[in-house]
């Protein structure tokens, strides 16, 4: 049985997805509604900097536009989640950030269970770069 396999280079505001085997013209993009991801205090409460610095705690209005953000956010996974369930084998590339929220989501799921999940935090890469990497690590993987 041929293993599907895929590469994903992602952050909060989009995804480039592409097949192993397959070139940058192959690559496909999955955008968040917003990029938008504040930062939160201990208490899970939003926090932003003002000119001094100092955080601050945000009004009800602001906590709201948060939440907003938030179930963008979460709706820009479970996109991500629909399109990976069908592929044996995942590279997860990108900033740190996005990257393991993401994973830390998935790896538990049982539609991702007995799926071989990479990770690498890697910079932007351009188009070709991107689906020579992809390729690279996913044909190294099949050694092991």
């Amino acid at each position: 049985m041929i293993k599907k396999k895929i590469g994903v280079w992602m952050d909060h505001s989009h995804a480039q997805l592409l097949e192993y085997g397959n070139t940058a013209e192959d690559i496909r993009l999955i955008k968040a509604d917003s990029p938008n991801h504040p930062q939160t205090d201990s208490n899970k409460k939003p926090v932003f900097s003002s000119a001094s610095g100092k955080g601050f705690h945000t009004s009800n209005n602001e906590f709201k536009t948060h939440n907003i953000e938030q179930n963008k956010l979460d709706e820009y996974y479970k996109s991500l989640e629909h399109e990976l369930t069908s592929y044996d084998e995942i590279l997860l590339l990108g900033g740190k950030t996005a990257k393991e929220e993401f994973f830390n989501r998935i790896k538990d799921k049982q539609s991702f269970e007995g799926k071989k999940i990479y990770k690498m935090t890697t910079d932007h890469l351009t188009p070709n770069q991107f689906a020579a990497f992809v390729n690279e690590k996913l044909d190294e993987n099949l050694a092991k």
